[in-house]
């Protein structure tokens, strides 16, 4: 009996060991692989790469020729030699080629030099994702050289990355705003009581504008102006500031270039539907809680993440239209991805993407995170900004 206690020791010790020589020589990776942006998150080191989500190849050649940023710069000024894609819409894979090969540069970007095996991935999701969608992702992902890959919800990763206890038996409630989805989640006792996921981001936002000038001023812009008057000018609330913009294009007149002024208050009218389709989302997942989460929510709040819920006014209309206190997050756009990789801590359990909340084992309670010790004092954490009535 003792020589199988020392054996199982043994083996044990030994596989802990190999354990950790694989993430050494590997690496740990959590990607929020977005509509607009792609971030990772490397344990030890933070996030490491921010890179709108766009990829250059070269037509007869099909060689890449530039990913992220240098590759946005030239969409709507590439020659006939260049095709410009952005692989994912809707928070989905719409290229899959494409997005393999930008993958696989942002790992390699990502990983040490020291790193030898393909690292472990943990991918965030939309938190209503098909499987069609989900096979695709993780495809793509495994060619770009991942070992192993997991999935996480990002609307779940995004409450960790600001601090909520989502560990505890009071209900917490997310909005994460991206470039492509809007996901709006509840969640308890570590896992998701209520999701939603609607097709609404900060890319559809982009075109609504374009589409707006195109038809009432008649002008024709790119995508990097309309999403340059979308951070200028754009408000999702009514009391619009008076603001001017002088926008360059090409007048569908005359077909030359020309310039117009184009104010705020256009700008929030072109917008409003989709922010309408935003807070009447956020309305119906209200109505659909028991009692006993409404009742929490009203201690604890929303929480806004994502790229897209910088848009100026959005916290302060949400307020005013659920009655709840809003909050957005201080780093909205890196809290899914920072979230994902605090999950990565092998102490730290990573929830199923399905919406039925699970009860946390017993060592993986709240402080051991090192997260707020209930979720309406989360602005402790030092992640939330402070709060807006």
């Amino acid at each position: 009996m003792r020589s199988r206690t020392q054996s199982e020791k043994r083996m044990r010790a030994w596989i802990s060991a190999s354990q950790r020589l694989h993430l050494a020589m590997a690496g740990e990776l959590a990607v929020d692989l977005g509509t607009a942006n792609t971030r990772v998150y490397a344990v030890g080191r933070g996030v490491v790469l921010n890179e709108p989500s766009v990829i250059a190849f070269n037509k007869s050649q099909g060689r890449v020729v530039a990913v992220g940023r240098q590759a946005k710069m030239m969409i709507g000024r590439e020659p006939s030699s260049i095709r410009v894609v952005c692989p994912l819409r809707d928070g989905v894979i719409a290229d899959f080629d494409a997005a393999e090969k930008m993958l696989s540069h942002f790992i390699r970007r990502a990983r040490t030099k020291r790193a030898i095996l393909g690292p472990r991935v943990l991918l965030c999701v939309p938190s209503k994702i098909s499987h069609v969608a989900h096979r695709a992702v993780e495809d793509a992902a495994y060619l770009a050289g991942a070992s192993q890959v997991s999935f996480v919800a990002e609307p779940f990763a995004a409450a960790v990355g600001v601090g909520l206890d989502v560990w505890a038996a009071h209900a917490a409630m997310i909005v994460n705003v991206g470039g492509g989805t809007v996901n709006i989640a509840v969640l308890s006792l570590g896992g998701l009581i209520h999701t939603s996921t609607l097709r609404v981001g900060g890319t559809e936002i982009d075109e609504a504008i374009a589409q707006y000038l195109h038809q009432e001023r008649g002008l024709a812009v790119g995508k990097q102006t309309a999403e340059a008057i979308k951070h200028w000018l754009g408000s999702a609330d009514c009391e619009a500031d008076g603001c001017m913009f002088e926008v360059g294009g090409q007048s569908l007149t005359t077909r030359l270039p020309s310039r117009v002024e184009v104010s705020s208050a256009e700008v929030q009218a072109a917008i409003e539907p989709l922010v309408q389709k935003i807070m009447r989302s956020v309305r119906e997942s209200l109505e659909e809680l028991p009692p006993e989460v409404a009742a929490d929510l009203i201690e604890s709040g929303m929480v806004l993440t994502g790229g897209g819920a910088q848009l100026l006014g959005l916290t302060e209309r949400l307020g005013r239209e659920s009655g709840l206190e809003v909050r957005l997050a201080a780093n909205p756009e890196c809290a899914v991805v920072v979230g994902a990789g605090l999950l990565l801590r092998p102490d730290v359990p990573v929830p199923e993407l399905l919406p039925e909340a699970k009860l946390p084992a017993p060592d993986v309670l709240a402080p051991d995170l090192g997260f707020a010790e209930a979720p309406n004092n989360s602005s402790s954490s030092g992640l939330l900004a402070a709060p807006h009535a």
